[in-house]
């Protein structure tokens, strides 16, 4: 051994042999397990404490497994050796586990490690069982522990929703103060400013009385006030000049510093409440006459210090993008086991609030004024016009290409011709996750109207900001249309409030994507869809049984069972384009070759080309078999419009205000404008459209069913793949085709929401408001370009969150413990993605398998070719759906227009 050591042999071959040594081998372990006793003792000390010793809801939050895995390193090298050795493993999260597990046994307040657990296993919906059998095997904390920390974490989400959302409510404040007093600085600095006339108001009278008489200076504005003491009474004058600010003829003496709280002050540019500085060492008192001056040159100094103090507050935090406010109701039936008189079920009924950041935004936008006036707005600009239908058909001609390059065979080896997506501006900000915080779960139900106004108010406290000048920050509040028409009528109830605030004027509405799309499905299968129709050859009953959809019953349940109904027509859709392509093409069946538009020598050219040859396909398929005289109508209606719009502004314009009558150009006079219209058809020739009874063509009833269900159905399809990408322009588009099938379809709310949603965006908003309102429809939970989901089922995938985590408290939750639950799920999410991308999993599927529906395809195909569903045959029809009109045909324009016109008219003082 002492040869070894002289003749410099490593350390690690002499201690190999000394550990053949019996006796010295004993000694060894002992040695080592007292090195290994010391450093567990130095990791469980007080002083200077490990991370594993910390519980806080922070230190939980923000667990790190390879910066414990360094510090354990450092602090005790022997032990993590060992742990390392023991485990054959150098990753970070199974040396800190382990360690944690042995160290608790040690010492109960090493216990970080298992508050995660415990928080994972509580999101996972492990029971209270589970978890406390856990705690025995000393690999998590108790579930009253769990349940503690789980209400601490509360306070980690409010720190985010005040860092965030409740940010940029004070920033929004900042940034319009900031800007009104730079426009008022300005306005009383110009020159020809020194002319009182100029200003709304430039006197007031103030008699008070106080403890002493004070003056104050308001820099901003360029002058003072005076106020008077208890025992004196004071008449003071007020001007507003741009030099040698405010005169104020006082009784008393004044002071040289006072604080008194910012008054109405009207100027050039409007009413404002000026901020106040609590410093005025730069007055000027005159004893002899009593009145005070102040510097202007001083004035300018404050002026410029309140405008840097502002700019110095936002830089402080990053700027927060505005967010939108959407809600819903969360119902939840609490069931009882035994059930008595006085112990039966209770259905629970509470309102959530998701807070949801935009975007897309564009600061430079005009954000002053409404884009135009409702009134003078056409009413034709609600109808689609000749550029909205040809965007309508490329965007079908699209969903088409899609369809018949995945499924005919000739056509399988162009399919990388065609575009992916459908492109617009935004593609970038909208394939961004979007950020999202649950912000309240409320005792409130808004089935009942004081709930609905209570919940209105609770977001204006809270959410809505009023800054000095009285001025009510708008916010988008989303939903479905029942929360939109009683959250509109709540707003009507408190018109007669004194300020925009208190008459709830905060809130700008806004119906969201995914009733819209259950509601436009719903009318596909009202009018497209009939049991008694199972035996007709072609008709989506008889398809249904043919493919066995069995989960598929009807207009009745399409709302319960929306992803049915909508997979079904889906499906439907497909096999009618590649039916129709199959007409067009000449094709047998789908694996044949073409007599028709044959592509055999089409891979010879540029994919530009095959494009375009592509697209020309399409649109013969639109052309022959969609459109007919469905494109022919719509146009109708349109220029229809345009001419009653063009007669409504001369009938106004023969209106004299001043005797409140109706003047014709022969000088006769009419009170009501019925008989002053009777007057004009009858001696002036003029035409007024009325609803007139057309008598039905003899035309294949079998093809315009046929057309109007594929219309019908790719608007639908566009629509849902609109919000999928985000798109702005195409849900807005799409809601002027849909307003007209809500409008045949009776279904008057959504033609309402549909209606005062894009009057909004046309008229009512601002440019700014109007940009962002169009294009902050969606939100973005995986960061994917065609990843965005509709903001109502963003916050029905809140709502079935939070009734999973309340389910699991059985019987015994209260509306505490499922506000706890609803406001603390969101950090437990992300403490589950943290740990999991440390311990490098990768994360389950969040969408659905897609099925393989070629089979089903095929098969619905096979019966619409043997049904001649796309022959053309004069005088046939379906028995179940007999005189079958294109759905635009049946719109009634002078209806609509009346319905168009008293819409206009009540926005015009409900929407303002």
């Amino acid at each position: 051994m002492m040869v070894g050591i002289v003749r410099g042999k490593k350390p690690e071959v002499i201690l190999n042999k000394l550990m053949n040594v019996k006796n010295f081998r004993e000694k060894a372990v002992k040695v080592l397990s007292r090195c290994v006793k010391e450093e567990c003792k130095l990791l469980c000390s007080k002083n200077n404490p490990l991370i594993l010793r910390g519980s806080t809801t922070e230190d939980i939050h923000s667990t790190d497994f390879l910066k414990i895995a360094n510090e354990l390193k450092e602090k005790a090298p022997v032990f993590s050796q060992m742990l390392k050795d023991t485990m054959n493993t150098t990753k970070p999260v199974g040396l800190v586990s382990s360690a944690a597990v042995i160290l608790h046994h040690r010492n109960h307040n090493m216990s970080l490690i298992r508050h995660v657990v415990g928080q994972l296993l509580d999101y996972g919906r492990a029971t209270d069982e589970t978890i406390d059998l856990l705690r025995c095997l000393g690999f998590s904390v108790g579930c009253s522990a769990t349940h503690k920390k789980q209400v601490s974490l509360i306070d980690i989400q409010k720190k985010k929703t005040e860092s965030t959302l409740l940010c940029q409510v004070h920033q929004s404040i900042l940034q319009f103060n900031k800007k009104k007093h730079k426009e008022m600085v300005f306005a009383l600095h110009e020159k020809e400013a020194t002319d009182s006339s100029n200003y709304f108001a430039v006197s007031s009278q103030l008699q008070c009385i106080c403890s002493s008489v004070i003056m104050h200076l308001y820099f901003d504005m360029n002058f003072s006030t005076a106020y008077v003491s208890d025992t004196a009474t004071v008449t003071s004058t007020m001007s507003c000049y741009t030099k040698d600010s405010c005169n104020y003829l006082c009784r008393s003496t004044v002071p040289q510093a006072c604080h008194l709280p910012p008054p109405n002050i009207f100027t050039k540019v409007g009413l404002a409440q000026c901020l106040a500085v609590s410093k005025c060492s730069n007055f000027e008192v005159d004893p002899n006459r009593g009145v005070a001056q102040s510097n202007d040159k001083s004035t300018v100094l404050y002026g410029k210090k309140y405008i840097s103090q502002i700019e110095s507050q936002l830089k402080e935090s990053e700027i927060q993008p505005p967010f939108d406010i959407i809600g819903d109701n969360l119902d939840f039936l609490k069931s009882t086991s035994s059930m008595t008189k006085e112990k039966q079920r209770k259905m629970y009924q509470w309102f959530i609030l998701v807070g949801l950041q935009r975007r897309v935004l564009d600061s430079t936008m005009f954000d002053v004024k409404p884009k135009h006036d409702i009134l003078s707005l056409p009413n034709y600009s609600f109808l689609p016009n000749a550029q909205d239908i040809n965007i309508l058909e490329r965007n079908m001609n699209h969903h088409i290409l899609k369809v018949i390059t995945r499924h005919v065979k000739c056509l399988k080896s162009f399919a990388h011709c065609v575009p992916k997506h459908i492109e617009h501006p935004f593609m970038e900000e909208t394939s961004k996750r979007s950020t999202h915080v649950i912000l309240d779960l409320l005792d409130k139900n808004q089935n009942f109207h004081d709930d609905t106004i209570s919940i209105l108010e609770h977001i204006h406290q809270k959410y809505i900001t009023q800054n000095l000048w009285g001025k009510t920050e708008r916010k988008v509040f989303g939903g479905d249309v029942l929360t939109n028409e009683r959250a509109y009528t709540a707003q009507l109830d408190m018109q007669n409030c004194d300020t925009d605030f208190y008459k709830l004027g905060g809130l700008i509405h806004r119906p969201e994507g995914l009733h819209r799309m259950m509601n436009f499905l719903l009318f596909i299968y009202q009018e497209f869809y009939k049991p008694s129709s199972s035996f007709e050859q072609g008709t989506l009953y008889h398809l249904r049984n043919v493919i066995h959809r069995e989960d598929v019953t009807g207009k009745d349940e399409v709302v319960r069972a929306y992803r049915a109904h909508y997979a079904f027509v889906e499906d439907a859709l497909d096999a009618f384009i590649l039916g129709a392509t199959m007409d067009v093409m000449g094709l047998n069946d789908l694996n044949g070759s073409p007599q028709q538009w044959n592509p055999s020598i089409l891979s010879m050219y540029s994919n530009k080309k095959q494009l375009s040859w592509l697209r020309n396909l399409a649109e013969t398929v639109i052309n022959k078999h969609i459109n007919l005289q469905g494109t022919t109508h719509l146009q109708d209606l349109v220029e229809e419009a345009a001419k009653l719009d063009s007669q409504t502004d001369m009938l106004h314009s023969m209106f004299d205000a001043a005797i409140n009558q109706y003047i014709c150009t022969c000088q006769k006079k009419y009170n009501k404008i019925g008989h002053f219209k009777r007057h004009l058809e009858k001696e002036h020739y003029w035409h007024f459209p009325t609803a007139a009874p057309k008598e039905p063509k003899k035309e294949d009833k079998v093809a315009v069913w046929r057309s109007s269900f594929m219309k019908a159905a790719l608007i639908l399809r566009d629509t849902c793949d609109a919000y999928e990408m985000g798109d702005g322009n195409r849900i807005f588009l799409n809601a002027k085709f849909e307003m007209l099938y809500a409008n045949v379809a009776g279904h008057t709310k959504y033609q309402l929401w549909l209606w005062r949603m894009m009057a909004y965006e046309q008229a009512i908003l601002t440019p700014k408001q109007a940009f962002e309102y169009k294009w902050n429809t969606t939100a973005n939970l995986n960061g994917t370009i065609d990843g965005n989901i509709p903001n109502d089922t963003l916050v029905d995938i809140c709502v079935q969150l939070v009734k999973k985590k309340i389910k699991e408290q059985d019987s015994n939750f209260t509306f505490d413990s499922a506000k706890n639950t609803a406001l603390s799920c969101q950090i437990q999410d992300e403490l589950r993605e943290s740990n999991r991308h440390q311990v490098s999993i990768k994360p389950f599927g969040k969408s659905r398998t897609k099925a393989r529906k070629s089979s089903d395809i095929n098969l619905m195909l096979t019966e619409l070719m043997a049904g001649n569903i796309f022959k053309n045959i004069q005088g046939r029809q379906f028995k179940n759906f007999k005189n079958m009109k294109d759905v635009f045909e049946k719109v009634n324009l002078h209806k609509l227009y009346i319905w168009i016109s008293k819409q206009k008219k009540r926005a015009s003082y409900e929407m303002m």
